[in-house]
């Protein structure tokens, strides 16, 4: 199934300082404490509100060259310098929904010492002189030498993957989809006409063979610490005859639930990524941390920075291996196309907007996502909205139900966000069951200050009150979006918000025709089960990204 599955301060002037003393140790020593930066005796401190690597990190990568600082701040703050290893960097400004001052984000080009302490300075002002002060603290380590290793694979034939995912269709998706007896007939019949659609997933005339690697890669942890045990899948074309180059790398996102190293044969994502390997490509598609090899651990679930830099260092890795370089294209960089759907659309966005400043050896080229949360904040606002009973016609909570929709918000997004962020909650004071309590949802919209920290992380990870668009998302990537006005599982208003976003930057093209058709209307009406035409929707659009690949 695609299942999605402080400051504040009324100063009329302030200086913003954000720093970074590494602390002794990490990860086998450390050069000793960094020497302490002087700062006004007047300044007030300042939390940031997340960062990557966290707080007291003890075994950052010294090859992360990518670290990010999120704090907030009033609306009209300069950024006027960054020093220290982190000389470099972009700041996104968002604007915070249920808070008075907005979200600044920096994402900073960073040159780390090994086994050492390293310090950041980021300046800021407005007009006068009050003084805030921010320290980040954390070391770096010796970093991996290992980059992609196989641990299993499978290997199809042409006549394999060209028939795979029509047995999907004959034989797993309506049983998946769980349909009442009493309606399965009648919801089969209007599925007819979308299913024939499908001629590129059912029919896809494969080119060549493919080979399946389930490998495991070196990222970061959720605190940013250096880890290699993230996984993925890496699907490349049989090239023992004739083959032919393709000018493009494939990047996979996947959707709530899959894991795609896993290998498991009815696996839809494991499905297109071969019949897409099949085509000539390299495809790609890590894992969520959380999954596969890191199973056990709460998953990065919608957690933008982190999945987004979990995904470019395992693409990186994969474009640079000499295994794979009969498939990488000879231009360099190498250009990328990007495919993920409802969770694997919001991640599609994040590796956009994090790719967007940060330097590699591929550039992204065009941009699938489909369904996604865009705006987290108040995709999750509405499932409280419900629970509070104060919903109204508001489009983010409108089709909210208590079976499907509230156990993504207990299940999967407070348990990662809880876990690997400060927010200072606990999870067992805003969860019963599967069920949110009734006074976390009435003081969350009762703007407690208890929660602010917890809204200001869920607006980092939503893209569409970004102030300033044109630095988050590289112009020159074109994006296509995908949503249905039926969809009862992830609001469509995330990707209207997210198509007028981007609409200045002339390089969105929001696909409203595929998912409204009138079968799709006819589904809507016949059945109420919340994640129907969600999953269809995904598979119409993964049809036309196949159809373009080909």
């Amino acid at each position: 199934m695609f299942y999605f599955s402080q400051l504040q301060s009324g100063m009329p002037g302030v200086v913003f300082v954000v720093l970074a003393v590494g602390a002794c140790g990490g990860g086998g020593g450390g050069s000793g404490p960094a020497e302490p930066i002087p700062v006004s005796p007047a300044a007030e401190n300042l939390n940031p509100i997340d960062t990557l690597p966290a707080p007291r990190a003890v075994d950052v990568s010294p090859d992360m060259t990518h670290v990010v600082v999120s704090h907030r701040g009033p609306g009209n703050l300069n950024i006027t310098a960054y020093r220290g290893a982190c000389s470099d960097g972009t700041v996104i400004q968002r604007e915070l929904t249920d808070l008075a001052d907005n979200l600044w984000s920096h994402q900073l080009s960073c040159a780390l010492s090994a086994n050492a302490s390293e310090r950041v300075l980021i300046e800021a002002s407005t007009s006068a002189d009050a003084l805030f002060e921010s320290e980040l603290i954390f070391s770096t380590g010796l970093g991996l030498d290992t980059g992609i290793v196989p641990l299993d694979q499978i290997v199809s034939a042409r006549e394999v993957v060209d028939t795979a995912f029509d047995t999907y269709v004959a034989d797993e998706l309506i049983a998946d989809l769980e349909l009442p007896s009493l309606v399965e007939t009648a919801v089969a019949a209007a599925l007819s006409p979308i299913i024939s659609t499908w001629v590129n997933l059912t029919q896809p005339n494969s080119l060549y063979g493919v080979s399946s690697q389930q490998v495991r890669y070196a990222s970061v942890d959720p605190r940013g610490n250096v880890s290699g045990a993230l996984s993925g899948l890496i699907v490349t074309p049989d090239t023992s005859g004739a083959f032919t180059r393709r000018n493009r790398v494939v990047l996979l996102m996947h959707a709530t639930g899959s894991t795609p190293s896993e290998l498991v044969p009815d696996n839809a994502w494991l499905l297109l990524a071969n019949i897409i390997a099949a085509q000539g490509y390299l495809v790609v598609a890590p894992d969520n941390w959380g999954r596969g090899q890191t199973a056990g651990q709460e998953e990065t679930y919608l957690m933008a920075n982190r999945t987004a830099a979990n995904a470019l260092d395992m693409l990186s890795l994969a474009v640079a291996d000499p295994r794979f370089a009969a498939f990488v294209p000879t231009t360099a960089p190498a250009e990328i196309t990007v495919v993920g759907y409802s969770q694997g659309g919001h991640s599609a966005l994040a590796v956009a907007h994090l790719a967007a400043t940060r330097d590699g050896n591929f550039q992204l080229r065009e941009v699938y996502a489909g369904a996604g949360p865009y705006n987290l904040y108040e995709t999750f606002r509405g499932v409280l909205q419900h629970v509070n009973g104060s919903c109204g016609d508001n489009p983010y909570c409108r089709y909210v139900d208590d079976e499907t929709t509230l156990p993504f918000a207990t299940n999967r997004v407070l348990p990662g966000f809880l876990a690997h962020t400060n927010t200072g909650l606990d999870l067992a004071d805003l969860v019963s069951g599967n069920n949110l309590s009734a006074e976390f949802a009435a003081d969350f919209l009762a703007a407690d200050p208890a929660y602010d920290v917890f809204k200001a992380i869920l607006e980092q990870s939503s893209f569409t009150k970004i102030l300033n668009p044109a630095p988050a998302f590289d112009a020159d990537v074109q994006y296509f979006l995908y949503h249905s006005e039926f969809d009862r599982l992830v609001p469509q208003a995330n990707s209207a918000e997210l198509a007028s976003l981007l609409a200045p930057l002339q390089n969105v093209e929001y696909r409203t025709g595929t998912c409204n058709t009138t079968a799709y209307q006819t589904l809507f009406g016949l059945t109420d089960v919340v994640g129907l035409i969600h999953s269809l929707c995904g598979l119409s659009m993964l049809d036309e990204v196949v159809g373009e690949l080909r």
